[in-house]
């Protein structure tokens, strides 16, 4: 539902990925979760490492939770254990003008990065992760050093 409020409507309207989709995705990455005080689930980070770079492939915060420093904490987790890893920076690609996407990510750190100055897997990965219907220049590949 957000997405259609900021110009995707299409995003919004697609189905949920099914137990099966979702379990191929978390296939050799590493999820982050964030609970409330009742240990149920209101955030989560996939991330997977491409290089020396920790990869964020989704974060994601229940609506009923946004806007309460969540998102920001699951970014300092991961960013903790990329560290422990041995990356030197987390990459991620969203949406430019979506404001709880590059207007939060540029808020905790990160910086657009040039598809013509990035390495080949940040490359190949952003063009990988745009959305069918949707223009690459709608999205922004974005790097945080660590």
């Amino acid at each position: 539902m957000l997405f259609a409020d900021h110009g995707y409507p299409a995003l919004a309207a697609a189905a949920p990925a099914t137990p099966v989709q979702y379990r191929a995705m978390l296939e050799g990455r590493r999820t982050l979760v964030a609970t409330d005080p009742r240990d149920v689930a209101i955030g989560l980070a996939i991330t997977e490492q491409l290089g020396q770079v920790e990869w964020l492939c989704e974060l994601s915060v229940h609506p009923d939770h946004g806007r309460r420093g969540v998102g920001a904490a699951l970014l300092e987790a991961v960013a903790d254990a990329a560290r422990r890893r041995g990356c030197d920076r987390i990459g991620l690609s969203t949406f430019r003008a979506v404001p709880f996407n590059a207007p939060f990510y540029a808020a905790n750190g990160f910086g657009a990065l040039a598809l013509g100055r990035a390495e080949y897997p940040l490359a190949d990965r952003f063009h990988a992760e745009v959305p069918a219907g949707v223009a690459p220049g709608k999205r922004v590949l974005m790097v945080r050093a660590l």
